[in-house]
């Protein structure tokens, strides 16, 4: 779950963050239009909240069945669903395609948050764990954040391929550095294999 979330974290800020840029230089030419970029942007935005769940739902199940229990992930990935459809229903009209984007992302939390507490239930020590990390984590994170904005305001003049890939890759280094200076054990992993 940690090289997960070590992943999927600077992924969803950076997706966040830069959606629109992302899909303009990607797709907007021909008859995708501002408009069309405008609106597939904002689906982007919605779906990214939910790349931690989408993944560590993965892990989670996995770890039920080897515990030989197949039928709590299907039960929790039926209510997850239940939820999806229920806010599908009430978001889609006031949020259109955004507001099923966020159904979704919302659902796969729920999913991943429920199959955590009956996990935690079973065996426990998971919640003590994963705190300290997940702070760790979200610093990190938070630091990334802060240098894409400013970054991306900064370089206002570049072309726009140029200053996504500049921003991106920076961004990286700099989420990278931070992991590394609170102690992530996955960014000392990472630096390790580089030297090897």
């Amino acid at each position: 779950l940690e090289n997960i979330f070590f992943v999927m974290l600077p992924m969803t800020i950076f997706l966040c963050l830069l959606s629109e840029p992302l899909i303009r230089v990607v797709f907007q030419r021909g008859v995708f239009d501002a408009g069309s970029t405008a609106v597939t942007a904002s689906v982007l935005f919605f779906f990214s909240l939910g790349l931690m769940g989408y993944g560590g739902v993965k892990i989670m199940a996995a770890a039920f069945h080897a515990m030989q229990d197949t039928a709590t992930p299907v039960k929790v990935a039926v209510i997850s669903l239940i939820v999806n459809a229920l806010l599908d229903v009430i978001l889609m009209f006031p949020m259109k395609l955004s507001g099923i984007a966020l159904a979704s992302a919302v659902a796969s939390m729920v999913n991943l948050g429920a199959l955590f507490i009956i996990l935690e239930r079973r065996i426990g020590g998971l919640k003590g764990a994963f705190s300290e990390y997940f702070m760790k984590l979200f610093a990190a994170g938070l630091v990334m954040g802060g240098f894409v904005w400013a970054s991306w305001h900064f370089l206002a003049g570049v072309p726009e391929v140029l200053r996504l890939v500049c921003v991106a890759v920076l961004g990286g280094g700099i989420y990278f550095a931070g992991a590394h200076a609170f102690g992530l054990d996955q960014a000392r992993q990472v630096l390790k294999m580089f030297k090897r």
